[in-house]
C-alpha cells in the first residue's frame, strides 16, 4: 500500500508487522485452546447457575410455596 510505504518510517513500518504478527500468534494459540476455554466458559455458566438457583431463589421459593402459590407448586 501507497500510504503506509510513504507515511511511516521503516521503525513505524517494523513496529506494524510487529503487533499484526503478535495478533496472528494470538490467534493461533486461542484457536488452539478453544476446547479449554469452551469448557472453562460451560463450567462458569454451571456454576453460576447453581449459585443463583441454590442461593437467590431459595427464599423466594420457599415463601412461595409456604404461602401455597399454586403456580410454583405445579413446576
Amino acid at each position: 500500500m501507497k500510504a503506509t510505504r510513504y507515511n511511516y518510517s521503516d521503525e513505524e513500518k517494523f513496529a506494524l508487522i510487529e503487533v499484526i504478527a503478535m495478533i496472528k500468534g494470538l490467534q493461533v494459540l486461542m484457536a488452539r485452546m478453544e476446547t479449554v476455554f469452551t469448557d472453562a466458559i460451560r463450567r462458569n455458566i454451571y456454576a453460576e447457575l447453581q449459585d443463583f438457583v441454590q442461593v437467590i431463589l431459595r427464599e423466594p421459593l420457599r415463601k412461595a410455596i409456604k404461602n401455597k402459590k399454586d403456580l410454583i407448586r405445579r413446576y
